[in-house]
């Protein structure tokens, strides 16, 4: 019998309650948040760089315990987004004041990595934080602190 690996980074789905009740994990990791259609396609984001085709609007960590792990995160950016309760995420707020209004048409998906370790999740935020910026010459839309040396410039 051979050993099936589970995939690096979980494929794209809805954020909806549906899915997130269907995959459900407490583990630490790194999640995207990203703009599409109401067809599932991207909406490409134009940058300092260029057009980001894949519509990325948000990288962010998960650690365990208090902060609950991925589901948890991605619950409370959920609820946050669309005004169910007002958790403490503030890109899922900066969503719903700034941005949802001049995209009603179109909805957010998530993709997730789980880690074994908060340590590596903080490690591989930074990583994919200084790519996107290094590619697009800026952060995305809902994040909000700077990659500087390989460290967060602020403190969330």
């Amino acid at each position: 019998m051979t050993k099936t690996k589970r995939p690096i980074w979980t494929k794209w789905r809805d954020l909806t309650t549906e899915n997130l009740n269907s995959h459900w994990s407490q583990s630490p990791g790194v999640y995207y948040i990203r703009l599409v259609t109401r067809r599932g396609d991207p909406v490409p984001i134009h940058r300092i760089l260029g057009k980001d085709p894949k519509g990325i609007l948000y990288i962010g960590m998960a650690r365990i315990g208090a902060d609950g792990g991925l589901c948890n995160r991605l619950w409370g950016f959920w609820t946050a987004s669309t005004g169910k309760d007002e958790t403490p995420h503030g890109a899922g707020r900066k969503w719903r004041r700034l941005l949802s209004k001049h995209f009603p048409h179109y909805h957010l998906q998530y993709s997730y990595r789980q880690l074994s370790r908060v340590r590596m999740s903080q490690k591989l935020e930074i990583e994919c934080l200084a790519n996107y910026q290094k590619r697009w010459g800026e952060l995305p839309s809902l994040n909000r602190a700077g990659v500087e040396h390989g460290k967060l410039g602020m403190k969330r």
